[in-house]
């Protein structure tokens, strides 16, 4: 009994000294079932009146393990009638599913789970809290540890982020376990988590309980490191923001953006999203960041590092950093970051520009003719023939903006389709006297990838006429001997 109430007393000293849980607050558990939630669970519904909060619970059912899941998915059913608490529940049906890409069977159904608590925290502006404990801390911070980390990889889980809130990361699985015999609650056990194939089973089932031998208290131990690396990690954002600041050219982020990193960061540690409209789920269509490069670089090296962190995002690892390094260094002429953004730097600025690929557009054929044509993807322009290049109305400077574009009418014995770009398609170069795939030739002009599938061109089979920005092929330009021109005139794209 003496270990199952100190639990519940560490439990909210933890939620006091980290403000998990305003006054009045929506809390929902992720309860999967086992001994930790269970715990986590029933502590909560214990502390709810001194803490003024309502508890709500939410289970997520992968529908990885057949008959067994399901079972659990029953006794979390149970369990929340039996206490009278609402249960918000999920099922993932992952089995009948193809695995997305590479991404392995664990961090897929993480990814699902995740996104369904996210959900409901937004629907009912809520918390959620899960039931990671000081041993899921210290498997992060070995986890991390041994595949090459910084200060942010090695602080571990925080007590708090964005919605999500631990209330047990100071609780070793021995307390949750007399904590459950002390009150005599019943719970599941998933099969799989002694099964040492996966990586961290492994360092749960066999790496710590050898590092607690060779040294006993090693897990409150890494929980220390863990919470000096957040100190540091959440001194060097504030640092890297305020650089930020001073490197970002006056008007070139978003007009939504938030500059303001100790405002932000007052939700918790790396839980600020600093300069989240750089994110990849905030970017605003063709806006282009820029910073001061000499800035940059004039820094510290730590402080340069996360400053560099802050604009790649979460997702990014080490190797993408290496590469905006080189980047911002000009030893690198561009490199796309998770979520579809590309850095480039260009005078003596590091631009940060949206290229995510849009939704490809349905094949389309638009046979040429006369007249205003609307193309898929909003493209307009508008084809005429003027007899006489002599006394055509338009200009070198209207041509150089990219808005018309002319051609000796007679030179064209076919005019082909309005379509997009195909593998096999071939331009020749306008003044070069050389033909390239199309597909090289927009890698060359620095055509942005999300615009590659999207631009209109006129084809001739696999020989392509002219392409929208870029005007017509070599061997087309009119000369003395033209008697009409053929004008395509684009409007601004919608």
């Amino acid at each position: 009994m003496f270990f199952g109430e100190a639990m519940e007393e560490k439990v909210l000293k933890a939620i006091r000294y980290h403000r998990l849980f305003a006054p009045g607050a929506y809390v929902i558990v992720a309860l999967s079932g086992g001994a930790d939630s269970v715990a986590l669970f029933h502590c909560l519904l214990g502390l709810r009146q001194a803490l003024g909060i309502t508890v709500a619970a939410a289970h997520f059912e992968h529908g990885l393990r057949g008959e067994e899941s399901q079972q659990d998915a029953n006794f979390v059913q149970e369990l929340c009638k039996s206490e009278g608490i609402g249960l918000y529940i999920e099922y993932g049906h992952m089995s009948d599913k193809p695995k997305p890409g590479r991404l392995g069977t664990e961090a897929w159904a993480r990814q699902l789970r995740y996104a369904f608590l996210e959900s409901l925290a937004r629907q009912h502006n809520a918390v959620v809290a899960t039931a990671h404990t000081l041993g899921d801390n210290a498997e992060t911070v070995l986890f991390n540890l041994i595949r090459g980390a910084g200060p942010r990889g090695l602080a571990g889980i925080p007590p708090k982020r964005d919605y999500l809130v631990r209330p047990l990361l100071g609780v070793t699985r021995a307390e949750v376990e007399a904590y459950c015999a002390a009150h005599s609650l019943a719970y599941v056990t998933d099969a799989t988590n002694h099964d040492d194939h996966y990586s961290r089973n492994r360092l749960r089932n066999q790496v710590l309980p050898l590092l607690e031998q060779a040294h006993p208290g090693a897990q409150q131990a890494m929980a220390r490191t863990a919470a000096d690396m957040r100190v540091l990690d959440d001194w060097l954002a504030t640092l890297a923001g305020q650089l930020l600041c001073q490197a970002a050219v006056e008007g070139s982020h978003p007009p939504d953006a938030e500059w303001n990193w100790q405002e932000r960061s007052a939700l918790g540690y790396a839980d600020a999203g600093f300069l989240a409209p750089l994110a990849a789920d905030d970017w605003h269509k063709n806006t282009i960041n820029s910073f001061d490069a000499a800035l940059l670089l004039a820094a510290p090296q730590p402080i340069r590092l996360k400053a560099l962190a802050l604009l790649a995002g979460r997702a990014a690892d080490r190797a993408a950093l290496a590469r905006l390094e080189q980047v911002l260094r000009g030893e690198l002429g561009a490199v796309q970051l998770p979520g579809g953004a590309v850095a480039r730097l260009k005078k003596g600025r590091l631009l940060l520009v949206d290229e995510s690929l849009p939704q490809p557009l349905p094949a389309y054929e638009v046979p040429f003719s006369l007249g205003e044509h609307r193309l898929p993807g909003g493209y307009f322009l508008s084809i005429l023939v003027l007899e006489s290049h002599k006394t055509a109305s338009y200009s070198k400077k209207t041509a150089k903006k990219g808005l018309t574009f002319v051609a000796d009418y007679d030179k064209i014995s076919e005019y082909g389709v309005f379509r997009t770009r195909r593998p096999a398609d071939r331009f020749a170069l306008p003044g070069r006297g050389i033909t390239k795939p199309v597909k090289k030739w927009m890698q060359e002009a620095g055509v942005a990838p999300a615009l590659r599938d999207q631009l209109p061109l006129l084809a001739q089979g696999s020989r392509v006429l002219w392409v929208w920005g870029a005007g017509f092929c070599a061997g087309l330009e009119p000369d003395d001997d033209t008697h009409r021109l053929l004008a395509i005139h684009t409007e601004p794209h919608a």
